[in-house]
């Protein structure tokens, strides 16, 4: 335990220091949704590291790959298709946050290069996949599917997915098949570079996609971290922890 001196405010944090370094990115690491990864990371065994913008734009990728054992890209609002060589297409809610993906793709392409662990989740999935040169269906009513069946404002709506025999995520959550949450408009289009397809909704849209020649690269469409009770959702935090202590030296690089 150390104790931390922060304007006439002491603040115990608890170290563990063979535990592996998750960074997580996020926004405002203080709000409910960042807590919820961070909660699904400390009960899988890892310590969280937080990765925002400006730490970015402060040290720059690489470097906040260098304090860490592995990386989780966390969900948020759209990546701009100019990222992916479109235009945004007038009436389908586009909501883009430039500011955060103009560093957070660099970051996904780092850690891919870097063959660091690396879990992708929601927004996360789709930044792996655009990192590695994929595209995005900017809403999946462009898919003739009604986006409702995959997200309604204020809550997560659930559905069911396929996954593909032999994958990596079929190895972890020992099933072929899941009902997960789901809080997205937007969906892979043409998986990128090295991307393999691994799960998939009845309606055909990609729910995860993972990359076969690194340790551990997976992206899930659905959000784990909201489903604590399920020990599939559970699995995936903790095979990310346990290929993060695999990886561990890189921390200390």
């Amino acid at each position: 335990m150390r104790v931390l001196h922060r304007r006439r405010r002491t603040v115990r944090v608890a170290v563990n220091p063979g535990a592996p370094r998750i960074g997580i990115t996020a926004i405002d690491p203080s709000t409910q949704s960042a807590r919820g990864y961070a909660t699904a990371v400390e009960a899988a065994g890892g310590v969280v590291h937080w990765i925002t913008p400006a730490d970015l734009r402060a040290a720059g990728e690489r470097a906040a790959l260098r304090g860490i054992d592995a990386l989780l890209l966390s969900g948020g609002r759209d990546i701009d298709p100019r990222m992916y060589s479109e235009s945004i297409t007038p009436g389908l809610e586009v909501d883009v946050d430039t500011n955060r993906y103009e560093v957070e793709i660099p970051l996904g392409r780092a850690v891919l290069e870097e063959r660091m662990p690396v879990l992708g989740i929601c927004g996360g999935m789709q930044v792996l996949n655009v990192a590695s040169g994929g595209s995005l269906y900017q809403d999946v009513s462009l898919l003739g599917i009604d986006p409702a069946a995959h997200r309604v404002e204020g809550k997560d709506v659930f559905h069911d997915i396929r996954i593909v025999p032999g994958s990596r995520l079929a190895e972890i959550v020992g099933r072929r098949e899941l009902s997960v949450n789901s809080a997205h408009h937007q969906a892979v289009k043409q998986p990128g570079r090295g991307a393999v397809i691994t799960a998939a909704a009845p309606d055909g849209v990609i729910e995860a996609i993972e990359f076969p020649s690194a340790s551990f690269a997976i992206g899930v469409e659905w959000h784990p971290e909201r489903m604590p009770d399920d020990e599939s959702q559970r699995q995936l935090f903790r095979s990310l922890v346990s290929a993060a202590r695999t990886a561990q030296p890189r921390s200390g690089a």
